[in-house]
């Protein structure tokens, strides 16, 4: 009984940290039906960092930081490992932090943030811009930026899974009784918030934005200058150190710091 209270407790905690109802953080273009037999996948077939419930502190890690700037209208991209970018994905309003495969086979590729990063329908802090009401100056006083992503598809299909088995109704095929439902739905709550992620901050260090023209407008984000610090599983293959973007093993042992030197 002790275990299930506070399991409740941490459903209960991420519910106010966004997920407000679960029938609102799946988007409508993922509806479909999922497999029950991925409902809970094994933990053990896939690393992270932290869980998605934990607080931000990564033990036994790779710290992988970079820094640059951007203009509005513009996309920045940096290849950080696995076959791996990390982008600021320009959108009209500013961008969108994304961590995406460097190559796809389909017209479009799985962004890896956006599934293990909640809230899922409402303000996020991966929207580095003018969405939901935020002016340009809150926009770029909102730092750091904390956020979670997962290191390739087979994470993200699983993650994907569980977010659709906790959030989408079930069809009138479906037979199953309320209880039935609720169970499958509260397993996946609990697999979801025991999801081993990789974890990351985006710091804005320098901003210029245009001055709002009217009382009610939010204004733009013109440019930005930040830096970043993602922290990815020992075993994580990272690009190599250069000037621009360093690899710190230390927390992982002497090998790992002579395989990303």
């Amino acid at each position: 009984m002790g275990n299930f209270c506070a399991r409740f407790l941490r459903v209960a905690r991420l519910l106010t940290q966004g997920l407000t109802t679960f029938a609102l953080i799946m988007p409508a273009s993922h509806a479909g039906a999922p497999s029950k037999q991925e409902a809970v996948p094994p933990q053990t077939q896939f690393l992270g960092c932290v869980t998605l419930d934990g607080s931000f502190k990564e033990a036994k890690c790779l710290q992988l930081a970079f820094q640059g700037e951007v203009s509005n209208g513009q996309a920045f991209e940096c290849p950080i490992g696995g076959n791996l970018l990390f982008r600021l994905n320009s959108r009209s309003m500013g961008w969108t932090i994304e961590i995406t495969p460097q190559a796809s086979g389909g017209p479009e590729r799985s962004e890896y943030v956006w599934v293990v990063t909640p809230p899922y329908r409402s303000w996020n802090p991966r929207y580095l811009d003018t969405s939901y009401g935020m002016s340009a100056s809150e926009a770029v006083h909102n730092t750091p930026r904390e956020f979670n992503f997962v290191l390739n598809d087979t994470q993200y299909k699983r993650a994907l899974n569980l977010v659709e088995l906790a959030s989408m109704s079930h069809p009138p095929s479906d037979h199953r009784s309320p209880e039935e439902l609720q169970k499958e739905t509260n397993e996946a709550i609990a697999a979801l918030l025991e999801f081993p992620v990789a974890t990351g901050r985006l710091w804005i260090l320098d901003s210029r934005i245009a001055i709002p023209a009217a009382k009610d407008d939010p204004g733009s984000i013109e440019w930005i200058k930040f830096r970043v610090i993602l922290n990815v599983p020992c075993g994580f293959a990272a690009a190599k150190s250069t000037n621009q973007f360093s690899v710190d093993g230390s927390s992982c042992g002497s090998s790992a710091r002579k395989k990303n030197g």
